[in-house]
């Protein structure tokens, strides 16, 4: 599918070519990675090698940060950054005259900026407010010797700015701000992150009301805006996305140095390699115990689920929808979920329960909703949760390892129906399931996994001897008929 895109796409512009003016803008190549902007540069210079004479008619323009492509070379290169000079100074002059009234000064640190940039225009946005912080107690010469000392590349520069940070426990609310705003799913607005920030802390009161009243709580959204900017220097800001004033980092660079360069390391004060599963693992806690918080819980059944209420429910939304996404990193990573049985309280149902009842009205037309009636063993079978699974069978609390939910899915259809190998190899083991058990319309466990394409899972199921190969569904289709569909050999 993805190349008969390409090819129709490719044919479409070329088509257009021969007639009119075709002008493609690819802005921030860097940030598809470098596997998918290599990827991009040999697609476009397949056009223009196809369109022949006609690319006099086709003009392709690319932007991008420094980064390692050799085809980079095609066309005519640009090099902004060798031409911002004079931008940069008139940028500098305009944000230092608003507190330096002397033209000398002015005149002397406007020229000290635009030297010291070496045309990058985003040092010089990060080091003008730290000029403006000098000016307030500082003589001239002192602040150009200053100026000297800061570091010309931005990894560096970012690293000053963060050991700014001095206080303990200022620096632990910057860290939780920053994990939050580098790995959430989509940017969060000042109302969900007052309560994500002041959630994740490792205090543990066990109600909103408890939360408002601690020294985590920030009270309102305009004063969370004052609070992010202050407990990241500067390095995230704060934008109007249709209603939502929401936070983002001032540039891609300064994500790529906390995640990759290691900032967020270096800002949590530790030797130890922070992992993106153990961040993962903060952020999909956070989500639960929320979710478990008992405003939140009376919640669950109110119409007004998914609108903006501006109320204790502001992260509501977020929680519900992405704890599952953000658990799933973790699992991929490596970590044990074993905890997630006491979070959400096994053997009982009650916050998962109430998480599906808010969950199918936040997104009710989406398919992949889960099922009423599902317990934690269906959700950890469903998404490959194989530590959740071993957890309980460990601790000896398989109650249910065959229930049904109300699609009539056991946990084992759910892992064959998610192709998740492990997961179904623990649950045959256990004895305790029925592997040609059927659900919703007479699929079996060996029925999903056929139609789904997954070929380690057939195997097991096989092997067990107690799956009825020929079994046909209410469409009268039969796992065969399934594997062959889906392309199985």
């Amino acid at each position: 599918m993805r190349t008969k895109l390409r090819e129709f796409l490719a044919d479409y512009i070329l088509q257009a070519s021969e007639t009119s003016s075709v002008q493609i803008y690819v802005d921030a190549l860097d940030e598809a990675g470098e596997m998918v902007a290599r990827d991009l540069l040999a697609y476009f210079d397949g056009l223009t090698t196809k369109s022949g004479d006609r690319d006099r008619n086709m003009k392709i323009c690319l932007s991008s940060r420094h980064y390692p492509l050799n085809a980079l070379v095609l066309g005519r290169p640009v090099y902004v950054q060798r031409q911002n000079d004079e931008d940069i100074a008139t940028y500098a002059e305009e944000k230092l005259k608003s507190q330096i009234t002397d033209a000398e000064e002015l005149r002397v640190l406007k020229e000290e900026v635009k030297n010291r940039a070496s045309g990058s225009f985003l040092w010089a946005v990060l080091v003008i407010p730290v000029i403006l912080r000098l000016h307030k107690y500082l003589e001239l010469g002192t602040i150009r010797r200053k100026i000297g000392e800061l570091p010309p590349d931005l990894d560096s520069l970012y690293t000053d700015i963060l050991n700014e940070i001095q206080d303990d426990e200022e620096r632990s609310r910057a860290l939780r701000l920053i994990e939050w705003i580098c790995f959430a799913r989509r940017p969060l607005d000042m109302g969900e992150l007052r309560y994500a920030v002041a959630v994740g802390s490792d205090a543990s009161p066990a109600s909103l009301q408890e939360w408002r009243m601690s020294d985590e709580y920030v009270e309102t959204d305009s004063k969370m805006e004052q609070a992010t900017v202050h407990l990241s220097c500067g390095l995230v800001e704060i934008l109007q996305q249709n209603e939502r004033r929401v936070a983002q980092f001032i540039h891609q660079s300064v994500k790529d140095y906390l995640i990759q360069g290691g900032g967020l390391q270096r800002l949590r004060g530790s030797s130890m390699i922070i992992s993106v599963g153990s961040v993962e693992h903060r952020l999909s806690r956070t989500c639960i115990r929320y979710l478990a918080m008992e405003e939140v819980m009376n919640h669950c059944g109110s119409d007004r689920i998914g609108r903006n209420t501006g109320s204790e429910v502001r992260l509501l939304n977020y929680a519900t929808t992405y704890w599952i996404s953000h658990a799933e990193t973790v699992e991929e990573s490596g970590m044990s979920q074993g905890d997630l049985l006491g979070l959400l309280r096994w053997p009982s149902n009650s916050i998962l329960a109430c998480w599906i009842t808010t969950y199918r009205k936040v997104h009710p037309w989406e398919y992949r909703s889960p099922a009423p009636n599902m317990t934690l063993l269906h959700i950890g079978a469903k998404h490959g949760f194989l530590s959740v699974i071993e957890t309980t069978v460990d601790q000896q609390k398989s109650i249910g390892l065959d229930e049904r939910d109300e699609d009539d899915r056991t946990p084992l259809l759910w892992a064959a129906a998610s192709g998740h190998e492990a997961v179904v190899k623990l649950l045959l083991e256990t004895g305790k399931v029925e592997a040609d058990s059927k659900g919703q319309h007479g699929r079996t466990p060996l029925s999903w996994a056929a139609a789904s394409g997954h070929e380690a899972v057939v195997k097991l199921l096989l092997e067990t001897g107690q799956v009825e190969v020929d079994s046909e569904d209410e469409d009268d289709q039969t796992p065969l008929l399934g594997a062959a569909a889906s392309g199985l050999p």
